[in-house]
């Protein structure tokens, strides 16, 4: 869950031109991994203006994270 405060926190951030990597980072170490927890993470940056496929590739190349249910992912539908 994401708190308003973390919220404000990361409008701050995105303010002061931190990246989306340290956004998400910082917001990573927030909140609990769930089964929705890259969700989270896309919905809010989405809310702070950045693009869904950059947040995708980001949470992809620089996170590990599996991101093939994702239509932006480059992963999206491929058979692993």
């Amino acid at each position: 869950m994401v708190t308003e405060n973390i919220k404000k926190q990361l409008a701050d951030f995105k303010k002061q031109g931190k990246s989306l990597a340290y956004l998400i980072n910082y917001i990573s170490g927030m909140i609990e991994k769930e089964d929705d927890y890259e969700n989270i993470i896309l919905k809010e940056m989405k809310s702070l203006a950045f693009d869904e496929k950059e947040i995708v590739e980001c949470l992809e190349y620089k996170f590990s994270l599996d991101m093939s249910w994702h239509k932006m992912s480059v992963n999206y539908k491929k058979n692993n």
